[in-house]
């Protein structure tokens, strides 16, 4: 591959537009319209592969669902800058993944230990 070709190549790993990453790259826009070609090309699937399958190796290794899990955490109690929908909808994704459903079962059909709730009666006379 000739360095225009790597050029066109690492900027579709980063952008993943074909059209744009052949034009960036000093291609001619009838050349960018027939991109699918040119990222068809066996020398080019092959060093696009080998750019990419080191970021996925270091990603599985660091274990990203741990740092997730730990990032929706705090998204849900408000430690990052959140609205309130945002929080919510960690709060569901968290469940999700811990298996409590709306009805505060878990996975194997339990009773989720939820807090009694609380009853105001207003009866006080004058």
């Amino acid at each position: 591959m000739n360095n225009r070709q790597k050029k066109a190549a690492d900027i579709f790993i980063v952008t993943g537009d074909g059209r744009q990453a052949l034009k960036k790259a000093g291609y001619s826009d009838d050349y960018a319209k027939k991109y699918k070609a040119f990222f068809e090309k066996e020398d080019v699937q092959a060093y696009i592969k080998g750019k990419i399958r080191p970021i996925v190796t270091d990603e599985e290794e660091n274990s990203p669902s741990e740092e997730i899990i730990e990032y929706l955490k705090r998204v849900m109690r408000g430690d990052e800058d959140t609205n309130p929908t945002q929080r919510m909808k960690a709060a569901e994704i968290l469940c999700r993944h811990y298996g409590i459903n709306k009805e505060n079962k878990t996975e194997n059909g339990e009773e989720a230990e939820m807090p009694r709730p609380v009853v105001i009666c207003d009866d006080v006379r004058e």
